[in-house]
């Protein structure tokens, strides 16, 4: 009796590459749409978004407001950096939203 192992094998790496490529071409469709956030913001749309420089001494009680579910905002390491409102402003602000991503940003202020 002999195992065929190799059929198998195959098509499990096949269908594991296709799935990998599948996923690179989105990822890079993503990045190539990104929409720029020069200044503070409301985000009331799906989608990725990247801080195209540090935004600094904002006088907005919010920031950057994600009002909408979906959405990765890369910070490109920038930073937002508060006015000095006595600690009750925000950077960043999400409630009560879905699939939120948040990545290479500093806040502070």
């Amino acid at each position: 009796m002999q195992l065929r192992f190799q059929p198998f094998l195959q098509g499990f790496l096949g269908g594991l590459y296709r799935l990998l490529s599948l996923a690179l071409v989105l990822a890079l469709l993503c990045v190539a749409n990104a929409m720029e956030i020069n200044d503070c913001t409301v985000v009331t749309q799906p989608g990725y978004y990247e801080l195209a420089g540090n935004i600094v001494n904002y006088s907005a009680e919010k920031c950057i407001d994600i009002s909408s579910d979906n959405v990765i905002l890369d910070g490109n390491g920038y930073s937002i950096i508060g006015g000095g409102n006595n600690g009750k402003d925000s950077g960043i602000y999400v409630y009560r939203k879905n699939n939120i991503t948040i990545m290479d940003l500093r806040v502070t202020g």
